[in-house]
């Protein structure tokens, strides 16, 4: 099973604990509330044995996600920035009142998905690497 403990990082003492001694096989943390983030990521990277989870990493700058992944981040979760791109594309066709066919919106939605999707896998340095 994996377990991702979402903890506001304070001391990196305490990360020990929470590293492969408990079991877990990846760190999420949410590093994103702090400061500095990439300073974060950095002493996480450098205090834990396990793969590292930057939790609400939408609305973060290109610079600052790619600052962390640098600093040791493996995986980059979006999901609020996806759900708004979806919310908005959505939100756009249903002004036209000619549409009532839920695969039209939801089409919409999908298409916004899969372009802030390229442009993140893009951010992360992703691209070819599937």
């Amino acid at each position: 099973e994996i377990l991702w403990p979402c903890l506001q990082v304070a001391w990196p003492n305490m990360l020990q604990r929470f590293g492969t001694s408990l079991g877990y096989v990846a760190f999420a943390s949410m590093i994103n509330s702090l400061g500095e983030i990439a300073t974060a990521a950095h002493t996480i990277a450098n205090t834990v044995d396990v793969p590292l989870v930057l939790h609400g990493a939408s609305g973060l700058s290109e610079a600052a996600v790619k600052a962390c992944i640098a600093e040791g981040i493996c995986k980059v979760n979006f999901a609020t920035e996806l759900r708004q791109a979806y919310t908005a594309a959505t939100r756009n066709v249903l002004t036209d009142e000619a549409v009532f066919d839920p695969k039209k919106f939801g089409k919409a939605g999908i298409a916004a998905v899969i372009d802030a999707v390229k442009t993140r896998i893009l951010v992360c340095g992703c691209n070819g690497k599937a």
